[in-house]
């Protein structure tokens, strides 16, 4: 979530049951290991790094309907966000929550 928003998502009903909130920027993106692939915004894009090559990165919006689904090519995969709003960006099995704003 966006940088200063924590608190909010915390002790939010639906929130607060996620384990780990972090906040995101592009110089602290959302990473699991060293080798995982990371997940960011800049401006109305959603910025993939370290996506597997070959592999499938698929961007769902709130209610659940997929926005997009890109093959990575190379490590970097950008997408850009129809409408400003929470995206969850899933990779590999794995999956990132990400805002526009």
């Amino acid at each position: 979530m966006p940088i200063g928003c924590k608190a909010a998502y915390e002790s939010a009903e639906y929130w607060k049951k996620f384990k780990n909130i972090i906040e995101v920027t592009l110089d602290n993106p959302i990473t699991l290991n060293d080798n995982d692939a990371t997940v960011a915004t800049i401006g109305d894009n959603i910025v993939v790094k370290n996506a597997r090559l070959g592999g499938a990165v698929n961007v769902y919006d709130s209610n659940g309907a997929m926005v997009k689904s890109v093959t990575a090519t190379d490590g970097s995969v950008v997408i850009e966000a129809p409408i400003k709003g929470i995206y969850v960006v899933a990779i590999d099995g794995k999956s990132f929550k990400v805002m526009v704003k």
